[in-house]
């Protein structure tokens, strides 16, 4: 999975790692996490929060503030297989995964719709 986001871009990579690179300059790599422990098949950036969802049916939020850079906020669990996609609108996002189910998530209250 990539995401440009003005002069960052973030790659989900398949051994479940995200790494953030700044585009602006040498393109240096800025931050990298391993929190998922499986492919990550998508990003979305809501507000100044960092999506990321997995095949480890996970769906994790990290704060993009400059001062804690992909610092985790939360982990979503409630679905039980594969996440496929994800898409966000204001607050909301919205995730697919591949038991056929979506669901709707307030990332300002950080919970299931």
């Amino acid at each position: 999975a990539v995401l440009v986001k003005s002069n960052w871009v973030c790659i989900g990579c398949d051994d479940g790692s995200i790494r953030i690179l700044d585009c602006s300059g040498k393109s240096l790599e800025v931050a990298k996490v391993t929190n998922h422990t499986a492919a990550v098949v998508a990003l979305a950036v809501n507000q100044n929060k960092l999506v990321s969802a997995s095949c480890d049916s996970t769906i994790q939020v990290f704060s993009l503030l400059e001062s804690s850079l992909l610092s985790n906020v939360h982990v979503f669990r409630e679905h039980h297989d594969s996440l496929t996609s994800l898409a966000n609108a204001q607050n909301l996002l919205i995730s697919s995964c591949a038991d056929r189910t979506c669901r709707i998530w307030n990332l300002d209250r950080m919970e299931c719709q």
